[in-house]
């Protein structure tokens, strides 16, 4: 977390991942990379289909019926992606239901930790309108564009206001208080050893 704040393009920690396991488990970088892809995808498609979720619940207020079509995808969401997984990631493929099930609990106690910070500021209404475009605004910061995804949340919750009622305020204040929490607890990061302490052989059925 520390590295994908503190670098550009919010991957810093996948890059240094990715060295410290090739170095430990002495794998292939294309096998690493792999994993590191599909630990990023698997966080993607969570924040998706919470966000999905919270949508329908919201009934949002446009012209057509959009509800038929956010049902839709939150149906199909991890059918799909199960598809997708089971071809291309087959090596994984045995982990399937345990790295998602973590993956949606992750992302979770990203909507808990939200909800505790609107409650700080004084929110009293569109609960869950912010937390459903916080949701899609995390997934902008995968977008390596910035330091840690600085800004990428606020241009979302500035263009969502355009459709959707809510305190804008409120909205940019939830996402600079959030990202500056987890810079806080990020820099934890300074005093770990970066050397790989030598570890015990762990052998990985690729089977």
């Amino acid at each position: 977390m520390l590295y994908n704040i503190i670098l550009p393009g919010g991957v810093g920690g996948d890059a240094y991942k990715v060295f410290l396991l090739k170095d430990r488990f002495n794998k292939k970088g294309r096998s690493i990379f792999s994993a590191i892809f599909l630990d990023r995808l698997c966080g993607l498609v969570a924040l998706f289909f919470l966000a999905m979720i919270l949508a329908v619940i919201l009934d949002l207020p446009f012209e057509f019926n959009l509800n038929y079509i956010l049902i839709g995808a939150v149906i199909i969401a991890y059918p799909a992606y199960y598809i997708f997984y089971k071809y291309l990631f087959k090596t994984f493929k045995q982990i399937y239901i345990k790295v998602n099930f973590l993956a949606i609990l992750m992302q979770g106690t990203q909507i808990v930790c939200a909800y505790c910070i609107l409650l700080a500021l004084g929110a009293d209404s569109y609960f869950l309108t912010y937390l459903m475009i916080f949701l899609l605004s995390a997934i902008a910061t995968i977008i390596p564009i910035t330091l840690g995804g600085l800004g990428m949340r606020e241009i979302v919750f500035v263009y969502a206001a355009k459709f959707l009622v809510f305190d804008e305020e409120m909205a940019i204040a939830l996402s600079l208080i959030f990202f500056l929490i987890t810079t806080l607890s990020s820099l934890m990061g300074i005093f770990v050893n970066m050397k790989a302490k030598p570890q015990p052989e762990v052998v990985i059925n690729e089977a």
